[in-house]
């Protein structure tokens, strides 16, 4: 490894080597100065130092951005890279790739293969990205759509740096702006009409990837964005849907980092009943249920957690097959469940999901 420190596009103008791999994360472009990182000429720079077959990839953080802005960017990339495509990250952080004529079409098993990788494995499902088929549904649009979409948006040029506009969105336009570009069901569509897709997506994964755009939401959106009666939901649904482990716990908070620094704690003599909530959702996430319920009703007599404690305690206690436990209970955490809306969709929620009566 070599570490320059050093402006990234005056590295590019002055070195002559040739790379594999490109990746930019400089500063949301309306931070002073930083707009020459996001031009048709920089994006030039950077597939001029790519060796035949290289890869880009570029954030692009909407949330900073008009959706005028975004078409701006979106555009001088695709001026440059004629495999331009986009993908969402978490809410509103987003990504753009592109490559120097990128021929090679992986195979199935060569795709997969990263997820059999015990270093690189572990960092995808750490996202919560268990599958290459939940890779595929972060796609959003390949270049056939987002030219489609900007060929009225002037590029963003180093002589145009206003074509970045001074405005921020509140977060409510910005939803509401960005909302159909992120609709799944339409990025189901795209991916399956896609050329692009086509091109580059192993063929055996192309339809598995189809139906697993459902669960694409879960993955993208922020935890903030939703309520806890919703995130509820979701958790449910992939835990009975899927076999997937790493999404569910990030629907819950947490992740491998975490868990295994509590299993080290653990091992090096640290008091396991201090670590009952994670080790409850830890049973949540691989489908032992009466050992979640156990955990998190240990946790619950040591206040280890708030009122969505309770809600975890009950669900558990359901999918441990314990309905009539559950219902007793229900008396107890009626309290918990108030008269707020989110307390109001929870009681609605495990009314209609476990039949229980409050």
């Amino acid at each position: 490894m070599q570490v320059h420190i050093e402006d990234g596009r005056y590295f590019l103008r002055t070195t002559r080597r040739g790379y594999d791999l490109i990746t930019g994360e400089p500063p949301p472009p309306k931070i002073a100065g930083v707009v020459s990182l996001y031009t048709r000429e920089y994006f030039q720079l950077v597939y001029d130092r790519l060796n035949p077959g290289g890869i880009n990839t570029y954030w692009l953080p909407v949330h900073n951005l008009t959706e005028a802005d975004s078409k701006a960017i979106i555009s001088a990339y695709c001026d440059v890279f004629a495999d331009c495509a986009l993908w969402s990250g978490i809410t509103f952080d987003w990504m753009l790739t592109g490559s120097k004529n990128l021929e090679a079409k992986a195979t199935d098993e060569a795709f997969s293969r990263q997820w059999r990788d015990p270093i690189v494995g572990r960092r995808l499902r750490t996202l919560g990205i268990d599958s290459p088929e939940l890779l595929g549904t972060l796609f959003m649009a390949g270049p056939e759509r987002l030219r489609e979409i900007t060929r009225d948006t002037p590029s963003l040029v180093d002589d145009f740096p206003k074509r970045i506009s001074n405005d921020v969105n509140s977060r409510e336009t910005t939803a509401k702006v960005y909302a159909p570009w992120m609709d799944a069901g339409e990025a189901r569509r795209r991916f399956s009409e896609s050329d692009y897709i086509r091109k580059i997506w192993p063929s055996d994964l192309r339809e598995h990837t189809l139906g697993q755009f459902d669960f694409q939401q879960f993955l993208v959106e922020s935890r903030r964005a939703v309520g806890f009666a919703e995130r509820l939901r979701q958790l449910h649904q992939v835990l009975v849907r899927t076999p997937y482990r790493s999404l569910a716990l990030k629907l819950m908070g947490q992740d491998d980092d975490i868990l295994g620094a509590v299993k080290r704690l653990i091992a090096g003599g640290a008091n396991e009943s201090r670590y009952n909530r994670q080790l409850a959702m830890d049973d949540l996430a691989r489908r032992d249920f009466r050992s979640a319920a156990r955990h998190f009703g240990q946790a619950l007599e040591q206040q280890l957690g708030g009122d969505t404690l309770y809600a975890y305690y009950l669900y558990a206690v359901c999918m441990s097959g314990n309905l009539e436990y559950a219902q007793s209970l229900v008396g107890q955490t009626n309290q918990r469940f108030d008269e707020s809306p989110e307390g109001q969709k929870l009681r609605h929620w495990f009314e209609q999901t476990f039949a229980l009566v409050f």
